[in-house]
């Protein structure tokens, strides 16, 4: 982490404000995951915002992570959401911004959603996303199907 004093960190529900920051920073922190597929540059931020908002519409759920001292600095977030036959939430998405990786965050974000030694479908997933899911022994299953599904 930059900063000069350790930031005491916490969670809380995402705020219809944290909405645009949380949407840009997942699209430009995707778009050069490998799992992201072959989408032409012109179309992605329309594609991707289209898709975000629907999984709002539909119930997903996102928490940010954010300095006490500074509660509108959002260092992270993490995206959920409960789909019916499956046990654990689907992890959307797991955002840690790049000055604070390294201490820990991806894990407290995790740890608010999934016990360790759970198994988690995930939607989007990116090589940090997916190292931080085997750092707390949360075996993960790929499915991106689950983004284009109507209704909860």
């Amino acid at each position: 982490m930059s900063e000069s004093a350790p930031a005491v960190l916490t969670i809380r529900g995402m705020r219809p404000t944290d909405w645009r920051l949380i949407s840009d920073a997942w699209q430009r922190s995707y778009r050069n995951s490998p799992w992201a597929g072959v989408v032409p540059n012109h179309l992605w931020a329309g594609l991707m915002l289209e898709m975000q908002d629907g999984l709002l519409a539909r119930g997903a759920d996102c928490a940010v992570i954010v300095d006490e001292s500074r509660p509108d600095l959002i260092v992270g977030f993490i995206c959920t959401e409960r789909v019916a036959g499956l046990e654990q939430p689907v992890l959307h998405y797991l955002y840690v911004k790049r000055d604070f990786r390294g201490v820990g965050i991806a894990g407290d974000l995790l740890r608010s959603v999934y016990p360790e030694d759970s198994r988690v479908t995930v939607t989007h997933l990116t090589q940090r996303g997916a190292n931080a899911l085997k750092r707390h022994r949360i075996r993960m299953t790929f499915a991106p199907e689950i983004v284009r599904r109507k209704g909860s």
